[in-house]
């Protein structure tokens, strides 16, 4: 095996590694969403819960960027 050979793996460990990490964050998500529509906590207003979705998407959104731009640094020295 030359020494190129693993290099051309890194991009699909990489990739793994993110849908890992992803899925991760995702189960993290769904759990603070269901938390957020347990019909257990009637106190909880249409605009606090839509808040509080909107501040869990831009925290996930703000994971993805770094996740890319990880990924751009790496395929950049590729």
């Amino acid at each position: 095996m030359n020494r190129e050979e693993p290099q051309k793996y890194i991009p699909y460990a990489v990739t793994a590694l993110v849908a890992t990490v992803l899925a991760v964050q995702l189960k993290s998500l769904q759990d603070q969403v269901a938390t957020l529509y347990d019909t257990s906590t009637p106190n909880i207003s249409i605009h606090t819960r839509d808040a509080e979705l909107q501040a869990a998407r831009r925290k996930h959104q703000n994971c993805l960027d770094r996740i890319d731009t990880g990924q751009e640094k790496i395929h950049n020295e590729i």
